[in-house]
Parts: C-alpha cells; structure tokens; sequence
C-alpha cells in the first residue's frame, strides 16, 4: 500500500504542470513524515524542510508542526487564503521564509504569497512584468505563477500563459529572499 501511495503521489506531482524538483518521500501511519519538499493530497498541500518540521494548508487555514505531522498547530487563517479559489502550492525553504500559490478566480492564473514569519502573515508578491513587454505583445496574459524552486542561493521561478503552455515562459529569481525579483530571461518549460 505504501508503495501505491508513493507512486500516486509521484504521477500526480509529474503531470501537474508546474512542480519543484526536490525529492519527495510519504508518511505512513505510524511514522513521522522528515525531508519531504512539498506535495498536495486532495485538498491539502503539504511542506517539509526535514527534521519533522513542516507545514499543511487546507483550503483556508496554516498549520505548522514540529514532529513531522504528528500534531498540528493552527498559524494563519487570513481571509485571502478563503477567497482566491484554489490552493496550487506551498513551499518553505527554511524556519520562516515559504511561498503560498493562490488560484485566481478571474482567470487560469495564479497570485503567489510570501511569509518571512513561518506562516503569521503573508504578502502578495508582484513581478516587474514590464521588463518581459518586448518578449510577447500580450503581456498581460502572462499570470500563471508556477512553484517557486531554490537554485544555489537564489529562488527562482516561472511565469507562463497557463499550466499547460509550452510557449514562452518568463524567468524570474530572487537572492534577497523575495524581497526583489528581477527578471532573467525566457525558456520553453
């Protein structure tokens, strides 16, 4: 069964459009869950950054845990985590600094949140989209914000037409732990 359950998880990582590249490993029932990057089980997404110390986002609350999701404590239940559609991701990369994907209700795309407090507060992040203008002439089209994934000592990301768009794909980074993000270029991802 536990190998069922790993290999539903990998395909649905594999075909989901816009993922993280980190190794993934899955909690049985017994054991606490270390070293898992993120995933998503029905209508919760999960973050790990090892040592049992992780998150889970249902659809409109953040809870931590200290014991790899033995217990959970309830951190954040803002009202923008109950009004943008769906949740698409969640990811941490240290104690405090993670990334929330928020569905847009509007459109197939993607608003993309920040927290630098474990979760406490989070900010809506904004892309200086203008640097792309001469690339494409609808700019504007470009809102599908895909899971933010760490590179060295930079986080970087991609923003696409939609979660299946194979055309041009803008990319961004970050060394200042999303407070600046600085356009880097186009790739076909």
């Amino acid at each position: 069964m536990k190998k069922i359950s790993i290999l539903l998880i990998l395909l649905v990582v594999l075909f989901s459009g816009c993922t993280s590249s980190e190794p993934i490993q899955i909690k049985n029932d017994t054991e606490p869950i270390y070293d898992v990057s993120n995933y998503k089980i029905r209508d919760e997404v999960y973050s790990y950054i090892g040592n049992g110390i992780g998150w889970k986002l249902t659809l409109d609350t953040l809870y931590m845990t200290a014991d790899g999701g033995i217990t959970w404590e309830e951190i954040n239940n803002e009202e923008f985590l109950k009004e943008g559609g769906s949740i698409r991701n969640l990811i941490f990369f240290d104690s405090n600094l993670g990334f929330i994907i928020v569905a847009n209700e509007q459109t197939d795309g993607t608003k993309l949140y920040v927290t630098k407090d474990k979760g406490i507060t989070f900010e809506r992040v904004t892309f200086p989209m203008e640097e792309c203008e001469h690339e494409v002439s609808d700019i504007e089209a470009y809102d599908y914000i895909c899971t933010p994934f760490m590179d060295n000592d930079t986080i970087k990301l991609y923003i696409k037409k939609s979660a299946s768009d194979a055309e041009i794909t803008f990319v961004f980074q970050t060394k200042d732990w999303g407070e600046t993000w600085t356009y880097k270029g186009t790739t076909y991802k």
